[in-house]
């Protein structure tokens, strides 16, 4: 679904896209985002493809999927977007495996951004379900370096790290207008416990 709204945006401003790729471990969703692509025009459907892969198994999984040998997707990509999935590696102990993936496939001077949780932001509705279900190693919630750590670790520059987002992506039209309103406050007062975690970083050209 973020793919979708990727290509959207890219179309907008004039961007060619050669191709597009979007993973998840779960397979269900998977095959709810292919069918989502098929409102996509023709000539843009046939560059977009699904595939199940692991955060931490990025290289390895995509290659199974899209049928293709591994040295293809290495140094081949402008840019990798993540969206609420390297928490998923971190708890694993296998944040550096993903980020040293996303490194090898990145061309010189690609980008990748990381959009995760943030683990300040006090009004997560699963939180306390969270902690009387799920032992802490599957709840754990990075900081926002830690996050980061990772990705400068495998040879990424690190351009952007910071908090940001106080709406929630399930607000209807009166919460949103008044999220909105009150952002510029709370960025300026609070903003380390705003709702998610960005990490932008570059390979080297």
């Amino acid at each position: 679904m973020n793919l979708i709204h990727c290509l959207g945006l890219l179309g907008r401003e004039g961007i060619p896209v050669a191709a597009a790729y979007g993973t998840d471990f779960s397979e269900r969703l998977i095959k709810e985002a292919s069918h989502e692509a098929a409102c996509l025009p023709p000539q843009l459907l046939e560059r977009v493809k699904f595939v199940v892969a692991r955060n931490e198994l990025l290289v390895g999984d995509m290659a199974d999927g899209l049928n293709v040998p591994e040295g293809e997707l290495l140094g081949s990509f402008h840019l990798i977007i993540g969206v609420n999935t390297f928490r998923y590696p971190y708890r694993l102990g296998r944040g550096d495996d993903c980020a040293k993936g996303i490194y090898n496939m990145l061309k010189p001077g690609g980008v990748c951004v990381m959009i995760d949780m943030n683990d300040k932001f006090p009004m997560f509705r699963t939180r306390l379900r969270d902690r009387l279900t799920r032992p802490e190693n599957e709840r754990y919630l990075p900081t926002l370096d830690e996050y980061a750590v990772p990705f400068a670790a495998a040879g990424l520059q690190v351009l952007e790290k910071r908090n940001f987002c106080w709406i929630p992506h399930s607000a209807g039209t009166a919460l949103l207008a008044t999220c909105r309103a009150v952002t510029p406050v709370l960025n300026l007062l609070v903003r380390s416990f705003a709702m998610r975690s960005l990490v932008i970083s570059k390979k080297p050209a």
